[in-house]
């Protein structure tokens, strides 16, 4: 082999391995959730039908396809939309299980031999965190909670949801980088000190939960740190007073003061009743008790009366008699 055959194959080794390492695509997705595979190609293959294979990629292989100048087709947990704008193809794959995790080729069909890109596809558990943080507060105060990172994510956006499954954080985002503050809650990211704060005000019970501060990543897996937060009642405790003499006093004092006066005004009265009703009791008996002694004196004095009168006839007729 001359040295100009070395140094063309040289040549074409290094090409063939710089194109094979760009064209790998990886992919990442959730068990029991999607993942979206997107299939570039070159201009001039817009009309070319697409597909998805894995193995070989032998007719049997095939998960997916569209034929010449067809754009759209669905077949089982597969899906494939074809955006001519872009150049890309893009398959959505449903309902992961960890046995999709594999290699694919997005091929794309033309005379001779097609043309295929190398996709490596992860699939995670949809489960966050091993290490939460746990907080407490209390309702009607602000809470902050501080999410740190890592250097490499310093210009990435960052996003905070309620709950733990990583597959719907970002969707369902309550606050985000871009948008940083809604409602009750605002998010601040501070790049000098490798750390974005979530504050929550005027907490309320039903704030009580599972939170992810989420970083977005383009290629992978979004990063996230789970926080776990409960809030309590605020109970007020009363504590025992003693009475003291003084000129001055709070109107809760003042209004207590008016209503115990008033109890013992209430109280003064209905005894004052209860023995005036005793009073006139007793008065009417002593009136019915004279009354009654009188009725009896004078009862006994008729009954002299009429004993004495006979006598008195008897005696003026002896004296008439006598006469």
């Amino acid at each position: 082999m001359t040295l100009l055959h070395i140094v063309f194959h040289s040549i074409l080794s290094a090409a063939v391995w710089r194109v094979s390492i760009e064209d790998n695509i990886l992919v990442y997705g959730y068990e029991g959730s999607g993942a979206e595979i997107r299939c570039p190609y070159d201009n001039g293959y817009e009309p070319y039908g697409k597909y998805l294979c894995t193995e070989n990629c032998d007719y049997p292989d095939i998960l997916i396809e569209t034929k010449w100048q067809v754009s759209r087709a669905e077949r089982g947990r597969f899906s494939l939309y074809h955006d001519t704008m872009s150049r890309k193809f893009i398959v959505f794959v449903s309902k992961l299980t960890f046995t999709d995790a594999r290699t694919y080729w997005c091929g794309v069909s033309k005379n001779g031999i097609d043309i295929y890109t190398k996709v490596i596809l992860h699939v995670v558990k949809d489960w966050c965190c091993d290490s939460p943080t746990f907080m407490q507060a209390k309702s009607q105060d602000p809470v902050s909670i501080s999410c740190p990172y890592e250097p490499q994510y310093n210009d990435r956006e960052k996003y905070f949801c309620r709950g733990a499954r990583p597959s719907a954080c970002f969707q369902q985002a309550v606050v985000k980088s871009t948008q940083d503050k809604a409602g009750r809650i605002s998010l601040h990211d501070n790049h000098a000190a490798r750390a974005f704060t979530v504050t929550i005000t005027g907490l309320v019970k039903e704030d009580s939960g599972s939170y992810m501060c989420g970083i977005r990543i383009n290629q992978g897996v979004d990063v996230y740190t789970l926080v776990n937060l409960e809030v309590n009642e605020t109970t007020t405790t009363l504590s025992p007073t003693t009475t003291t003499s003084s000129t001055s006093s709070s109107p809760g004092s003042a209004i207590s003061n008016i209503t115990l006066q008033t109890q013992s005004h209430e109280n003064t009265i209905g005894t004052s009743v209860f023995w005036l009703i005793g009073l006139a009791v007793i008065s009417v008996s002593v009136v019915v008790l004279v009354l009654g002694f009188i009725m009896i004196c004078r009862c006994k004095r008729k009954r002299m009366l009429g004993s004495a009168g006979p006598n008195r006839e008897t005696g003026l007729q002896e004296v008439k008699e006598f006469s």
